[in-house]
C-alpha cells in the first residue's frame, strides 16, 4: 500500500484554523520517526496546534509549533488511513512481544 502522506504546502503549514481535523504525521527527531496524528485545535494567540497522537492511549494532547516542526499531511482515503494504523500497532505489539 502506498504512502500517501505529502509534504504540506504553503497553504497547509499556514493553513491555521484549516488544519483542524487533518491528519497528520509529525517527525520526533529524537525517536528518528514520524507519528500519526489528527489536529484537534489550533489556539490562535500562541500559533499552535493541538494535535492527538494515534498510537497514545492515553490521550493526551500534545501542542505543537507546525511552522518549525517537520511534518506531512494525510491526502489519502479513510480507509487506507486505519490500514496504515493497523500495520503500525501490529509492528509494535511484535517488538514488544520478542523484547
Amino acid at each position: 500500500m502506498a504512502d500517501s502522506y505529502e509534504i504540506p504546502s504553503l497553504d497547509d503549514i499556514n493553513g491555521n484554523e484549516r488544519l483542524v481535523g487533518s491528519r497528520i504525521s509529525v517527525y520526533w527527531d529524537g525517536d528518528d520517526a514520524f507519528y500519526p496524528c489528527r489536529v484537534v485545535n489550533y489556539d490562535k494567540s500562541q500559533d499552535r496546534h493541538t494535535v492527538l497522537y494515534e498510537n497514545d492511549a492515553s490521550g493526551v494532547r500534545y501542542s505543537e509549533d507546525l511552522k518549525k516542526s517537520t511534518w506531512k499531511i494525510w491526502k489519502g482515503t479513510d480507509e487506507d488511513y486505519m490500514k496504515i494504523l493497523q500495520e503500525q500497532v501490529s509492528s509494535i505489539f511484535i517488538q514488544l512481544r520478542n523484547k
